[in-house]
């Protein structure tokens, strides 16, 4: 029996990572650093976008880990850098439509920053993301909560 039951979570894995590599063709990293601009920031600072994609990158570049750096981690550390400047950030929380394990990543000025998607998404606007990652099985209940640290 239970043979059974790792043979359907390696094969959900595979799905998920075949689903991946097909969604990331053609909707992911929104962004670049090369379009990348200075603004305004909430507390009327100039936000070296610059700075903030790398930071973003830093974040993403680091290996995932379902318990150490999840979703949920790298969320909150790119959420409380944003937050360190005087930045409103919201996080966004996807459950599965199977059950299993969400999904998390931030919302900043109505984008989307999902730094744990291969590739990342940085500033992807909030409908695109959400409808090319329920291709990936995470439509359903969707909470935004603003992120208090």
């Amino acid at each position: 029996m239970a043979g059974k039951y790792g043979m359907v979570i390696i094969l959900f894995y595979i799905c998920i990572v075949l689903l991946t590599a097909i969604y990331s063709v053609d909707s992911l990293n929104y962004k670049t650093v090369n379009n990348a601009t200075n603004r305004t920031g909430t507390n009327n600072s100039t936000i070296n976008e610059t700075n903030v994609y790398n930071n973003f990158s830093a974040i993403a570049a680091t290996p995932y880990d379902e318990r150490t750096n999840n979703c949920t981690t790298k969320s909150i550390k790119f959420a409380e850098y944003l937050q360190s400047m005087g930045e409103n950030t919201s996080i966004i929380t996807i459950n599965a439509r199977n059950g299993g394990p969400g999904h998390m990543a931030v919302v900043w000025r109505n984008e989307i920053y999902d730094p744990t998607i291969v590739p990342a998404e940085y500033g992807q606007p909030v409908d695109l993301y959400l409808g090319g990652i329920a291709v990936l099985g995470y439509d359903g209940f969707t909470v935004v909560e603003p992120y208090k640290g």
